[in-house]
């Protein structure tokens, strides 16, 4: 089974990963993947590192045939040999896959890895973050930055985006 989580930056997309993660019982059934080109010093902003530590992390390189539960974050980030697994792991009964990433980049186009697994996602689950302008709840679908994983961005709903 394929779950895809996707939205603009700031939209909880890792958080969401973590909560889902959380309600798996047996922890060493769970990994988590996250791109070896993601340096941040943090997961995500709604939990601490400290919060996580019961979690087996990984990279792309990580042997997924030893985990039935794998939560993918930043899956626009990974090269194609790695959504080949990712796509095959998730046709097999006993492996449920959750992947979280951004719907579009900085200048507003799907991304490659995102159009892909959209055909075999077995659920898509949209998120929206508040908008850094007027501060409306869950209103931003566009985002502006330099495309690295940084802080280096803004999000805006429709209105503030045109302005």
């Amino acid at each position: 089974m394929l779950k895809m989580i996707l939205g603009t930056m700031k939209a909880g997309k890792s958080a969401k990963l973590i909560d889902e993660a959380s309600n798996i019982l047996f922890q060493d059934e769970v990994v988590i993947i996250r791109p070896s080109c993601d340096t941040r010093e943090f997961f995500t902003r709604k939990y601490k590192n400290d919060d996580l530590k019961n979690f087996n992390f990984g990279n792309e390189n990580t042997n997924l045939s030893l985990y039935r539960f794998i939560f993918v974050d930043e899956v626009q980030f990974f090269k194609k040999d790695f959504l080949k697994k990712i796509i095959n792991l998730s046709r097999k009964k006993e492996v449920f896959i959750t992947v979280a990433g951004l719907l579009n980049d900085v200048k507003g186009n799907a991304w490659d890895n995102v159009e892909t697994l959209k055909s075999y996602a077995d659920e898509i689950l949209h998120l929206k973050a508040d908008c850094d302008r007027c501060g409306k709840k869950e209103s931003a679908i566009f985002h502006i930055g330099d495309g690295g994983i940084n802080n280096n961005y803004f999000v805006f709903c429709e209105e503030c985006y045109n302005v």
